[in-house]
């Protein structure tokens, strides 16, 4: 059936379907200037020239500055005030709901190849591995897991979605309609004296529409393409009255993968999933039951907004999603791909009242980080509650300047049990076999400040400072903001910054517990104890991970400096030059070593070899240090062309690092046996373990640009296109033929992907399209051992 669906799409020209019913008619001479200037840049180009002129009146601007400020679309994230992009005090992108409509980009992280500071990468069909300004990969040579970013802190409407297990976003379990969102904030740099934790590269917050005075509005959008891929989104909004709103929406997301083969790390081959060894040489089936499956996804949601004056705001969202990826998330010793699977639900009130603003919004549910994985059991029950108070207090009146403050408290609890599913397993013994084994709590309470004042109108002084208080580790860390931004004059705009920001604590690195059996019982040769009389060797060899509940937390200090310059009518500029110190990366390292051994077991028929191997979390000496600078011009010489040209050129110096972690090991002197024999302690290690090197995983430029144009009314063409450089990738790992832990690594070759989207208007709320992703069929891997 899917097939005969996708025959009959291809004859139609790969046309996807999309709809907005909806009447765009406005009344000017009763509508305010904030409600003019919250119609959309799209919607303005569509208006006949003689509205578009009245509409100009009205605001008291020329039709080219009218057009000129619309792209100028508003922000809130990045000093949490409202204020234009080009007034924005930090290094800030918004990318508005007429931008993704344009580009034609299937999931909210492709949209990421849009903005200036993003490393994006695609794992598989549909799923994305994304940085901002890199940083990942850290410390290279460990596990894949640490590859996965840690340090960006992403959100819908304000509400934490986050993984707590090891870190991260799992993308594709945001119940996010691509037709419900009004706007994506990203902000760039250290961010956690506004955000909190985990805000320590920056920030990305998905903000989604609510009812407006337009009445009922309907989006749709449907696709269907290769690779057995179909999309389906809709959103419906309407206000019931001048006070009561209400939406919904939902979405689809299904895709098989590239291929059909994984990469095995033990041959360095794509097999079949059925035939995967792992390192330690025994099979494993890492891979879903459907092998070609990249990407499955449902959601839905639900709203309701009540404004009972201009001073009071209220809403309650709440939805519900199903998902299950291949990808590269979590640790696995066979290849790369693992299969998570997450089913989840929200509840998310809103209020604000004369300057104060409460959110409590809490997420439940259940999620498998590797669906497939034996030991450790990586299932569990999750619930985590954020509750934030705010006060905005506007002190103009003092006769100083404008002065606001906006003191706030904040409170999360994270909760997460593997009880249920270890003991729905095969347990040895008394060994459990969760990454938890049990109920495990993270809790954070928080006190803010942020002071914003402007003692002139063209002089902008930010302060804000942060305290988190853990119970893990039982510590307060300080979290800090300074800014300055000065406006030349309205065209000129710059502005300078320095931030403190950290991570937070993460379950596995402060709970994990467990043992891993990787040999028991295993024939590894045979030893002569009489003549003629020959005895097996026997391994029995035992992992076990621990986790460290005082581990320092990653912070980063970020200093920069930014410009932003409207040349002329046609040509904007924005320019950023930042500098950032990370330090307390914490890796996952041996740490205890024993072997007993070799000796004659108790019944005399093989000599046993007994090795106890432990692996800690624990805090490392590498501190990173990055240098860069990134560019982004938009120029539009005709109202029915514009072109965005950006990119970022960086470096990024690691001390400290260890050269290899089979430095962490004494190789048997005596060469009777292929093992190590004595473990080393990382505190222990000498100067020459060490080195100082360039992060080759982050690319040293990265970047891309669009093209969008109008030929008539009712066409549109948008192209765009991302690229990144040369790439070198290093990860942990166990060769089984000679029993020694080190380290292997891979180059991926600099990348341009280019996609086109050709649309044509049928009526003002229905378009049919031709969609390309990667027009140039380049078939590169963009993400080290993955499709």
């Amino acid at each position: 059936m899917k097939n005969y669906i996708l025959y009959i799409i291809i004859l139609l020209l790969f046309s996807g379907l999309s709809a907005q019913a909806q009447e765009k008619k406005y009344d000017f001479d009763n509508m305010t200037r904030k409600e003019i200037m919250e119609i959309s840049y799209d919607d303005m180009l569509e208006m006949p020239f003689e509205d578009l002129k009245k509409m100009a009146e009205a605001v008291g601007v020329s039709t080219d500055e009218l057009l000129k400020m619309a792209l100028n679309r508003e922000v809130s994230s990045a000093s949490k005030k409202g204020e234009s992009v080009f007034e924005s005090p930090l290094s800030t992108t918004v990318i508005t709901k007429e931008e993704i409509q344009l580009t034609g980009a299937t999931t909210y992280e492709e949209l990421f190849r849009l903005v200036p500071g993003m490393v994006v990468r695609q794992e598989s069909n549909g799923n994305f591995d994304i940085h901002i300004r890199g940083n990942d990969n850290l410390p290279p040579g460990n596990f894949s897991h640490f590859s996965e970013n840690m340090m960006t802190l992403v959100m819908v409407d304000g509400r934490i979605v986050y993984n707590y297990i090891n870190g991260g976003t799992i993308w594709e379990s945001l119940p996010v309609s691509m037709s419900d969102i009004e706007r994506i904030e990203i902000i760039r740099g250290a961010s956690s004296a506004l955000y909190g934790p985990n805000a320590v590269s920056g920030v990305i917050n998905i903000i989604t529409r609510r009812p407006d005075k337009e009445g009922i509005q309907v989006h749709g959008d449907l696709q269907a393409g290769t690779d057995n891929t179909y999309l389906g989104n809709f959103s419906f909004l309407n206000n019931v009255n001048d006070k009561i709103g209400f939406k919904l929406s939902g979405s689809y997301d299904f895709r098989d993968r590239f291929q059909d083969d994984f990469y095995e790390y033990a041959t360095g081959e794509y097999v079949p999933a059925d035939s995967l060894t792992s390192m330690f040489g025994k099979p494993l089936a890492a891979s879903s039951p459907n092998s070609t499956l990249s990407k499955k996804a449902f959601s839905g949601n639900a709203g309701l907004f009540y404004d009972m004056n201009k001073n009071v705001f209220m809403s309650l969202n709440t939805g519900w999603q199903s998902s299950e990826a291949q990808s590269t998330f979590f640790e696995n010793l066979a290849t790369p791909f693992s299969i998570r699977k997450s089913e989840t639900a929200y509840f998310d009130y809103v209020a604000n009242a004369y300057g104060v603003k409460a959110q409590v919004n809490y997420l439940f549910g259940s999620q498998n980080l590797h669906q497939k994985m034996i030991k450790p059991v990586i299932e569990y029950d999750m619930n985590f509650l954020s509750a934030n108070l705010e006060y905005d207090l506007v002190l103009n009146d003092l006769g100083i300047g404008e002065l606001t403050v906006l003191p706030g408290i904040n409170y999360q609890l994270a909760s997460y049990t593997d009880k249920k599913y270890v003991q729905e397993i095969d347990t040895i013994g008394d060994l459990d076999q969760g990454l938890l084994n049990g109920e495990k709590k993270l809790e954070t309470i928080s006190g803010s400040m942020r002071i914003d004042y402007k003692p002139v109108s063209s002089l902008r002084l930010i302060a804000a400072l942060r305290a988190d208080k853990y119970n893990y580790p039982n510590d307060i860390y300080f979290s800090w903001q300074f800014v300055a931004a000065y406006n030349i004059n309205s065209k000129h705009f710059i502005r300078g910054t320095y931030s403190r920001a950290n991570r937070g604590s993460f379950m596995g690195n402060t709970y994990a517990d467990f043992r891993n059996i990787l040999n028991e019982n295993t024939i590894i040769g045979q030893q002569q104890v009489a003549p003629g009389v020959f005895l097996p060797i026997l391994l029995n060899y035992n992992q076990y991970y621990i986790g460290d509940k005082n581990l320092s937390l990653l912070t980063q200090d970020l200093f920069e400096i930014g410009y932003r310059g409207i040349i002329t009518d046609y040509l904007q500029i924005d320019l950023e030059g930042f500098y950032s110190i990370s330090k307390n990366f914490d890796a996952l390292l041996p740490a205890e070593y024993e072997l007993t051994g070799p000796a004659l077991n108790a019944t005399m028929t093989a000599i046993e070899i007994n090795i106890e191997d432990e692996w800690h979390y624990q805090n490392i000496d590498m501190k990173s240090k990055q240098i860069g600078f990134s560019a982004n011009i938009s120029i539009q010489p005709m109202e029915n062309l514009m072109v965005k040209l950006f990119g970022t050129v960086q470096s990024t110096k690691l001390t400290s690092v260890l050269k290899d972690i089979s430095s962490l090991y004494m190789a048997d002197t005596t060469g009777t046996l292929p093992l190590p024999v004595a473990g080393m302690p990382y505190e222990n290690l000498t100067e020459e373990a060490f080195e100082d090197i360039k992060n080759e995983w982050t690319p040293s430029f990265y970047g891309g640009f669009m093209v969008n144009y109008a030929p008539i009314k009712k066409v549109n063409v948008n192209l765009s296109g991302y690229y990144y450089g040369k790439q070198t990738y290093s990860r942990y790992y166990y060769n089984s033929a000679t029993l020694q832990h080190t380290t292997m690594s891979t180059t991926l070759d600099p990348n341009i992907i280019i996609n086109a989207k050709v649309a044509y208007r049928v009526t003002d709320n229905f378009s049919v399209y031709i969609n390309t992703r990667n027009l140039l069929s380049h078939g590169n891997t963009e993400m080290a051992y993955n499709d």
